[in-house]
């Protein structure tokens, strides 16, 4: 659906003599940290890039924000991988460029996966994201450890930056598993159909992260829901992407070590997460997945009334 309201210039500026990118974010209630997001859409070195916001039903001032800086503001949901796939059916570029309403990035990147795949003949770049969050507590702290522990891992990192000609080949991102690891299970269709995936340096910074053992478990156990649906589809790869301890752990484990109460934390937050996965997966059998389960636990998440339909 269309939001026809205020709008402003697609573009952030043309230049036809490169590849138009189209910068597809999905939000949801992203009013705190869209406009930082935008602002880094506007530094970016690689000007030829048209802008598309997703929302999913805000009851924020998420779509005022966004009708600042693009006219392609439209509304979808009810989760991240319809607004994806819809972002996609309506963008005009030969790349889609996948990111999230409270991301900042570096001024090249976009720049950087373009020459990639250009110069490389890439279907898909890796975009690797770390945390940038000031006065960080303990919580934070873990979750940005665990991030700089999947930078340049391929088993961990997933490409958000693709041809639309692939993107359409795979047949998008899957809609029936939910929004459990959609950037790792989409990373999963392109490497069993041969796709060419390759890293650049540049990255971007998540401005916010869970900041607290409550939120750590709600989302986890909200995410578990969806678990059984991916192992019925995807068994092997569901049972490769949640090993109870990664390889990258003990491959870094410096750097995860380096401070001990960060350690303890890091801990503390994957039992929870795995407890709370645990926990949604087996709530999810046990109702024989009940919408209105689902619509509890996606309420408790996303402080919205209802999960929006399909």
């Amino acid at each position: 659906m269309r939001d026809t309201k205020d709008t402003k210039q697609t573009n952030l500026q043309k230049n036809d003599t490169k590849p138009l990118v189209s910068v597809i974010i999905p939000t949801k209630n992203s009013g705190k940290y869209l406009a930082k997001t935008l602002e880094s859409m506007k530094r970016q070195t690689y000007k030829n890039i048209e802008l598309i916001v997703v929302d999913n039903y805000s009851t924020d001032n998420t779509r005022e924000i966004a009708r600042k800086y693009t006219d392609k503001v439209y509304k979808k949901g009810p989760e991240r991988t319809f607004q994806v796939n819809y972002g996609a059916k309506m963008a005009s570029g030969k790349y889609l460029y996948f990111s999230g309403g409270d991301i900042n990035r570096d001024s090249n990147l976009i720049e950087q996966a373009v020459n990639k795949a250009e110069k490389d003949n890439c279907d898909a770049i890796y975009i690797n994201v770390v945390t940038k969050i000031e006065n960080a507590n303990i919580w934070q702290k873990a979750r940005a450890v665990e991030r700089l522990l999947y930078v340049k891992e391929p088993k961990t990192s997933a490409a958000r930056f693709y041809t639309k000609e692939i993107f359409e080949k795979v047949g998008g991102i899957d809609t029936d598993i939910g929004p459990i690891a959609d950037d790792l299970t989409f990373q999963k269709k392109l490497n069993k159909f041969g796709a060419k995936t390759e890293f650049i340096d540049a990255v971007e910074y998540n401005l916010d992260e869970y900041d607290s053992i409550l939120v750590i478990f709600k989302r986890a156990l909200y995410y578990g829901w969806f678990i059984g649906r991916m192992a019925k589809k995807m068994p092997d790869e569901t049972k490769e992407q949640y090993p109870l301890i990664r390889e990258e752990y003990k491959k870094h484990k410096d750097l995860l070590l380096k401070e001990k109460s960060v350690f303890v934390a890091f801990v503390i937050y994957k039992f929870m997460q795995y407890t709370g996965g645990a926990t949604g997966m087996l709530l999810a059998k046990l109702t024989k997945e009940n919408p209105k389960v689902e619509n509890f636990l996606f309420k408790i998440n996303y402080g919205a009334k209802e999960q929006p339909k399909k």
